[in-house]
């Protein structure tokens, strides 16, 4: 997310600020999505909601993201235009299906933070012209580990809450 030149000084310094940011930008698109008076297919929302995240996560995209403010300001609009369409599908949906997603979610974050974690080399200095060498993104992967299960807890306590209040009322979902 490029605000600044501070902004931008930071994130060519720090692969944990910029994963985090990640998570900041998509979560905008997120909440803005759910917080809109009006809802999106599946054949929207799924597509839509999931390309942004998924192209920026490579190694080449997310290496330019990284090293040039253009292509950082390219990824910030596309994971908020992405995290906008999954707000605008998820409200729609049922619960088993919030989980199903909760857990391909996770498996997604799991696996790039792994990568991170052993390494990273793909997403490196090693080989691309990244700012960030293997120590900054095993940082990363921890960070992005540490997240994803705060996250985690958290939602999985909101959803429960919301179960158990529709059954207190009488609801099946």
């Amino acid at each position: 997310m490029v605000n600044n030149p501070l902004t931008w000084a930071m994130i060519k310094d720090s692969a944990p600020l910029y994963v985090l940011l990640h998570y900041l930008d998509y979560g905008i698109g997120l909440y803005l999505g759910i917080s809109l008076g009006f809802k999106v297919g599946w054949k929207l929302g799924i597509p839509l909601g999931v390309v942004g995240p998924i192209v920026w996560h490579l190694p080449v995209p997310f290496t330019l993201a990284a090293s040039q403010w253009q292509f950082d300001l390219l990824a910030f609009f596309t994971l908020v235009v992405s995290g906008t369409f999954m707000g605008l599908w998820v409200k729609g949906v049922g619960r088993k299906l919030k989980f199903s997603l909760l857990g391909m979610w996770m498996t997604g974050d799991t696996i790039l933070s792994t990568l991170f974690m052993t390494g990273g080399t793909f997403y490196s200095n090693i080989y691309l012209n990244s700012p960030y060498g293997p120590g900054q993104l095993e940082e990363a992967g921890i960070v992005m580990f540490l997240f994803m299960n705060i996250v985690i807890v958290i939602l999985i306590i909101k959803l429960l809450n919301d179960m158990f209040n529709a059954e207190l009322r009488g609801e099946e979902n």
